[in-house]
């Protein structure tokens, strides 16, 4: 009876319990779908059921597909996907309570659907408070079913989580049962639909359901653990409830919501005793029945052993028979020998397949025949020590077989006396294959040192009590000798005791782990790479793998120095394009102060010293924007050799005789691509600072050019590119530098000069000059005992052709209509006048939006247009583009300081005829008008 009952368990119950999950997954599946479908058809009785209730919201019946969809797969085995869709379940919950708590509206419920519904909504679209928790437990159990591997802790949390999502959906479930409005909702707040109550009622039992099922095999058992899930579920409706009636009723009836509480609690408590009373009633069940499978197992086994002392008594009547069955049947091959006459009179089975003879052929044969001929001697040897107890075991005996082929084998041989004459009994045991994989680990362990030898990485092995096992030649070159068996801190790193940053423990246990640090050895930087080595007998090893990263370490501070040195320059460039706004009134006013002043002024001095410094001031700003490399230059294919030659010249007339200068300059380095006026600069920048290291007590000062090839691994800084370089070398013996200056010598307005002596922008400018052409410049440098600058530039190519400057015209004026745009007044009222001088009728505006407007009433009243690049509301491209869509073959030009967006290229693009940079000095203004207008 009691295994048909398992049987029917069996064959009906376990199916039925395992499809419940599937089915409430189904249903919540279904349950999303339905009310999505009725949200995109406006079938407001399946959002709704009655006006009377709460609508599901979209995000809501949304958030069921997903959650069912995740259920239902998770029995199948698709975990990545559960995962995947507990993920999405939990941002949606998560998000929305974000909402709540915080007060904020992120927007998302109202992304993919338009809420027309919106009963009993503090927000349209948005889902429940309640709704949005039980999505995000519902998520979360999704994910730990998805991910992670599943223990009893980890069922139990899964269950809970399941017991309370079922405890909150039919808490609200019962408040529309019994028209309780708060345990549905949340004070103000949205309030969760009947139907969603449902839903989460489905989902929350799946969960459980899924989580018991775990571990259910035949007997459908009731796991220990269920009681936590079942009393906090039970605990989640009563307290939900009471928490309901008490904010419903109040105070005036508040002993119904306590009694609701006592009973529920008492309810709970009485359930969880029944359920851990039926437990314990199990066990002791399953005790008792284990009980008695013992003692069966007892009968059983002294059953057993009567029948085997039986077949012992029957053995020993046919030891003849058994004898021959265990020979036939032994896994290795046994001969019987006579001790004398060294012939076979026994072979079994295994034997004679071993050697490929039948059982007749082998009984003709002696130890003579199974042995190659050379061997035979020193068997025979072994065979005498074997008849006098010697040795038992001979190893790696080749043996013949009977086609000629060799095997070998290990043999354990024995005298033994049958009736009155002795014999000698051997057992063989096939070890061809257990050779070869011998063969081929020392094979294998020949590839790993050699491998391991190859290596440029130091690497050694460490036993668990510190001491070295192994070190490959860049270790020992590393530490200076071979250290086996020293203590690895000590051949290490020189020290007497354990390694303050030690891991060995770490490693021991299973870890592999990667450090950095600064040996106190050699001070360099290493990257050590610690992994555990398993040995088969249990024991552990630590692999090292030391790898020097000190020059990575030197190229990421260069990198870092040339990132800053680009943000700088950056700053430089705005900061020059303001003054480039401030500089153009002043450069344009003070020319024409020049021409109506007459020759004979007292002023014509000052307006000469206001005009000269503009210049200068102009210069400055080129300079800056060549720091920041954002000056654009004429460049052109040169040799250095005579500008070095000049520069070289000129100097030389301002320094005293104390300093001499000593020239290596080889006629036959290549040419670079570049402007003159830029390397006459970095010529006299590094010369100069040069001659001020030495002012004082003298010196000597070498200049050398040579030309140089560097390969991709001897590349000073990233942005360069293998290949030629001009490496130009200024050198001397003044007062040098600590490390500390030298790393800012290359900032903007940085200078270690007397005040007067200096402005801190000369290496400044050289960096960014090198930099522009794609070069490098080094310094080395040490207090008292000189400097010395290398500068390297990238030597050009034969096909690069020169680029030829164009002459200037001859400077006209006109009486032209020009429609002048710029909202800086100063510059428009300064250039109207310089306009005006030269004949032309100049309407302005300093609006480019007003100026727009101006233009659109009467496109056919100008014949040209000079507008500023920057401006506000409208900047001066985007005006331009606006003119051209107005009137396409309109002539603009367009006046900038610098834009990185704005280049003659792409003004030309546009349908801009002509750019100037500020600021404009007025014979290049009258010419570029003239040209334009001409065009």
């Amino acid at each position: 009876m009691r295994k048909t009952y398992r049987e029917f368990r069996k064959t009906y119950c376990i199916p039925i319990f395992f499809l419940i999950p599937k089915i409430l997954a189904s249903l919540s599946t279904a349950l999303g779908l339905v009310v999505l479908v009725g949200w995109f058809s406006h079938n407001e009785t399946i959002i709704q059921i009655l006006p009377i209730f709460v609508p599901m919201q979209f995000n809501t019946a949304l958030g069921f597909l997903i959650c069912g969809i995740g259920l239902l797969l998770k029995p199948f085995g698709f975990n990545r996907i559960v995962t995947i869709f507990g993920l999405m379940a939990f941002v949606i919950g998560f998000s929305t309570l974000l909402q709540y708590i915080f007060n904020i509206n992120l927007g998302v419920d109202q992304l993919l659907m338009d809420h027309y519904i919106t009963i009993e909504t503090s927000h349209p679209g948005r889902m429940a408070p309640n709704t949005a928790l039980c999505f995000g437990l519902t998520g979360f159990t999704l994910i730990i079913l998805g991910r992670i591997n599943k223990t009893q802790k980890v069922t139990m949390v899964i269950g809970i989580f399941g017991s309370i999502i079922a405890g909150l959906g039919a808490v609200s479930f019962l408040g529309y049962l019994s028209n309780v409005e708060t345990a549905y909702g949340w004070g103000s707040l949205t309030k969760m639909a009947i139907h969603t109550a449902i839903g989460f009622f489905m989902l929350g039992l799946g969960l459980f359901m899924l989580a018991w099922l775990e571990g259910v095999d035949e007997n459908i058992k009731v796991p220990n653990w269920i009681i936590f899930p079942v009393g906090i579920g039970f605990a989640t409706i009563i307290l939900s409830m009471w928490q309901a009636l008490n904010t419903k009723i109040g105070e005036d009836y508040s002993s119904l919501p306590v009694i609701v509480l006592i009973v529920g609690l008492l309810m709970t408590i009485f359930l969880v005793a029944t359920i851990q009373f039926a437990q314990i009633s199990w066990r002791r069940a399953k005790d008792i029945e284990h009980i008695n499978w013992k003692l069966k197992r007892r009968i059983s086994d002294h059953k057993k052993a009567e029948e085997d002392l039986i077949k012992k008594e029957k053995s020993l009547q046919e030891s003849e028979e058994r004898f021959r069955a265990i020979f036939d049947y032994a896994n290795d091959g046994i001969l019987v020998g006579d001790i004398n006459t060294k012939k076979i009179v026994f072979a079994n089975k295994i034997i004679c397949k071993m050697l490929g003879y039948n059982n007749d052929e082998i009984l003709k044969l002696s130890v003579h025949d199974i042995h190659p001929q050379k061997e035979v001697a020193p068997i025979i040897d072994a065979f005498e020590k074997i008849s006098k107890k010697k040795i038992r075991v001979i190893e790696n005996l080749p043996v013949k077989r009977k086609d000629g082929s060799i095997f070998y084998s290990d043999i354990n041989s024995s005298p033994v006396k049958i009736g009155e004459k002795i014999y000698f009994i051997g057992i063989l045991r096939d070890i061809t294959n257990r050779k070869n994989y011998q063969e081929a680990l020392i094979e294998s362990e020949e590839k790993y040192r050699s491998m391991m030898e190859s290596l440029e990485d130091a690497v050694y092995i460490c036993s668990p009590g510190f001491h070295i096992e192994y070190m490959n030649s860049a270790m020992i070159k590393r530490v200076g000798y071979n250290a086996i068996g020293e203590a690895c801190y000590k051949a290490m790193h020189g020290l007497d005791d354990k390694c303050p940053w030690c891991i060995h423990e770490k490693v021991m246990e299973g870890e592999s782990i990667t450090y950095k640090t600064v040996s106190p050895k050699d001070n360099k930087d290493y990257q050590i790479l610690n992994s555990p080595i398993f040995h088969t007998d249990g024991s552990v090893s630590k692999l090292t793998v030391f790898r020097d990263v000190s020059d990575f370490k030197k190229m990421k501070s260069r990198l870092i120095q040339s990132q800053k040195m680009e943000s700088i320059g950056t700053l430089a460039g705005g900061i020059a394009h303001d003054f480039n706004n401030i500089l153009f009134p002043i450069v344009g006013h003070s020319e024409m102060l020049l021409e109506d002043l007459p020759k004979d002024s007292d002023f014509i001095e000052s307006a000469q010293e206001i005009h000269s410094s503009a210049l200068r001031a102009k210069d400055l700003v080129k300079q800056i924007l060549t720091f920041s490399r954002q000056e654009k230059n004429e460049m052109m294919l040169l040799n250095i050799q005579h500008i070095l030659k000049e520069v070289l010249k000129m100097i030389r007339s301002t320094m005293p005789s104390t300093i001499e200068i000593q020239q290596d300059i080889d006629p036959a380095c290549g040419p670079i691509k570049a402007d003159p006026t830029q390397i006459h600069q970095i010529i006299m920048n590094l010369a100069t600072n040069a001659y001020h290291a030495m002012e004082e007590h003298g010196g000597d000062m070498k200049i050398k050019l040579k030309e140089i090839k560097l390969k991709t691994n001897e590349l000073i800084d990233p942005s360069m590119e293998s290949g030629n370089f001009a490496c130009l070398t200024i050198k001397d013996t003044g007062v040098g530098m600590s490390k500390a200056i030298a790393r800012k010598i290359f900032d903007p307005f940085f200078t270690t000069k007397e005040k007067d002596k200096g402005t801190g922008m000369g290496l400044s400018v050289v960096h960014g000059i090198v930099k522009s052409m794609n070069g490098a410049i080094q310094v080395y440098s040490k207090p008292e005992k000189g400097t010395e600058f290398n500068v390297f530039l990238p030597v050009g190519k034969a096909n690069v052709e020169k680029e030829i400057s164009k002459a200037g015209k001859k400077i006209q004026g006109g009486t032209e209509r020009i429609f002048l745009v710029d909202d800086e007044e100063s510059i428009v009222t300064m250039v109207k006048r310089l306009l005006e001088r030269i004949g032309y009728k100049v309407i302005f505006k300093t609006n480019s939006l007003e100026a727009l407007e101006v233009y659109r009433s009467n496109p056919d009243k100008f014949d040209l247009i000079i507008t500023d690049l920057a401006m506000p509301k409208m900047p001066g491209d985007k005006f331009a583009s606006e003119v051209l869509k107005i009137k396409s073959d309109a002539k603009i030009i367009l006046c900038t300081g610098f834009s990185e967006k704005i280049t003659p290229k792409i003004a030309s693009g546009i349908g801009i005829k002509g750019v100037l940079l500020k600021p404009i000095i007025m014979n290049s203004l009258a010419c570029k008008v003239r040209e334009i207008l001409d065009a």
